[in-house]
């Protein structure tokens, strides 16, 4: 691929989509590479390469063949930390399959437990690009570029949930966070329905709120998941968080909440883990993928002048720069036909100057010639 993105790489009208994308990726990995360097960056200069990130996987999920749209639906279970997004994973598929743990950040890579589909076909190709797949026994810390996806064994499983690939999701909120955050963005932009996991600890954070910000114009359906709910919590966290809801616009407004109670053990089903899967089948049979496209358009369009302002910044500041080297020389010339090519007494000083340097340069035997030739010219 070359460095320059020309109006004659557009074949056809087709192609203008995967000309933003390109653009839109080189953006995303310039602005990280200057963010490398700057690891102290403001915070809405890290939601604006969020967003980006968010808008390149989009893309990325539309562009090419059609084998995304008959692709098993996709459902992704995303948090902050020990909110026990694992937990909701179990719950749904009704089998204990996704590891859990106590320690936060203790998921870091997108893990797909598939209920149907053919998990070896063409579409499991583009769930993540740039990922490798890997078994879920194989995943390390020190491979952060993986995913698994794997079968659910059928005889514990919920037999009426809808959905047929659920992923649980690392942490997006810890300081290591950074270093895996992507692949929650990630995995967002491939799910039909989102499924937000709280806890009446955690459902207050600023985090939580700009994530929703964030993946809005995307429009996909939403279901927020209040877990380690206790009796005299569940009321005033539930009216706060449908109250955070409803400054939102559009489907977020009047999103599902389905409230989980606090469970010692975690080997333990909510009774509400039922009410959980209906909600999920619901939003789920609501499900419109030719959506995805202007989803991503809007997105686009709500960052682009924040994505494109340091571009236009830089191309301004260049133009100022030849301006000011322009002049600068333009000046120079002035001075110079003015103080000597032009000026009665320096004129002669400035040729005899000339000419003797054209004495030292020229064979010894011509220079004298030459030299009273360029006098009397």
């Amino acid at each position: 691929m070359s460095d320059t993105i020309t109006t004659s790489d557009i074949a056809a009208p087709q192609d203008a989509a995967a000309l933003l994308h390109r653009f839109l990726r080189r953006l995303r990995d310039r602005r990280a590479a200057q963010s490398a360097s700057r690891p102290q960056q403001p915070a809405d200069a890290n939601d604006e390469q969020r967003a980006l990130t968010l808008a390149d996987a989009a893309m990325s999920d539309c562009l090419g063949d059609d084998d995304w749209l008959r692709r098993p639906r996709q459902v992704a279970v995303v948090g902050p930390t020990q909110t026990g997004k694992s937990s909701v994973v179990n719950w749904m598929l009704g089998a204990p399959v996704a590891e859990v743990s106590p320690l936060a950040g203790f998921t870091i890579h997108p893990q797909g437990f598939a209920r149907g589909g053919d998990i070896d076909a063409p579409w499991t190709d583009r769930l993540f690009p740039g990922r490798r797949r890997t078994p879920r026994a194989e995943l390390s810390r020190d491979d952060l570029v993986a995913y698994s996806l794997e079968w659910v064994a059928g005889d514990g499983c919920d037999p009426d949930a809808a959905f047929q690939v659920v992923w649980d999701t690392p942490d997006f909120d810890s300081l290591a966070a950074t270093s895996y955050g992507d692949a929650v963005l990630e995995s967002i932009a491939l799910a039909d329905v989102i499924v937000l996991v709280l806890s009446k600890e955690k459902y207050s954070d600023l985090s939580v709120w700009r994530l929703l910000r964030l993946i809005e114009p995307l429009a996909r359906p939403l279901v927020v998941c209040v877990n380690k709910l206790t009796p005299d919590s569940a009321q005033p966290v539930l009216r706060s968080v449908r109250e955070r809801l409803s400054e939102f616009g559009g489907e977020y407004r009047g999103a599902p909440v389905v409230a989980l109670s606090y469970l010692e053990r975690a080997s333990e089903y909510p009774p509400s883990a039922a009410e959980l899967r209906r909600v999920v089948r619901e939003q789920m049979e609501a499900v419109d993928r030719g959506a995805r496209a202007p989803g991503a358009c809007r997105l686009i369009r709500a960052h682009w002048d924040a994505w494109v302002a340091p571009i236009e910044a830089e191309t301004a500041a260049q133009h100022a720069w030849r301006d000011v080297c322009a002049e600068a020389i333009r000046a120079a010339l002035e001075a110079y036909e003015r103080d000597f090519l032009n000026h009665p007494q320096r004129f002669d000083t400035f040729r005899r100057a000339v000419v003797e340097l054209s004495q030292l340069l020229e064979p010894p035997r011509t220079a004298a010639v030459l030299g009273s030739v360029r006098w009397l010219a």
